[in-house]
């Protein structure tokens, strides 16, 4: 930790190309975003006319030291799959609550 240093940045995946965090926070709103995020076939990816597998780059690639990637949407269908990429799964409605609470905010 920095201390005086600290700052929160937000921003959209957009906005974000071209800077870096030591952490790194990425939502996908839709659970179809999030699985084209980690398309790994080269053809599906040059496909994507909606731009959603560079998206993903762009967010994961932000992080220097921590990424942490969260979807809106329910992804247990997904979870094996992540495993394949070592990814550490920690499961929590915390972003379902948060997005709760800003809907009635």
């Amino acid at each position: 930790m920095r201390g005086a240093d600290h700052t929160n940045q937000y921003s959209t995946i957009h906005k974000a190309k071209g800077l870096d965090a030591d952490a790194v926070l990425v939502v996908a709103e839709k659970y179809e975003h999030f699985l084209k995020w980690f398309e790994t076939d080269p053809k599906e990816r040059y496909a994507d006319k909606s731009d959603q597998c560079r998206l993903g780059f762009v967010g994961f690639s932000r992080a220097k030291e921590l990424l942490c990637i969260a979807c809106l949407q329910d992804i247990r269908d997904f979870k094996t799959r992540l495993k394949e990429f070592d990814v550490e799964i920690i499961e929590s409605n915390l972003l379902g609550e948060i997005h709760m609470n800003a809907s009635q905010g």
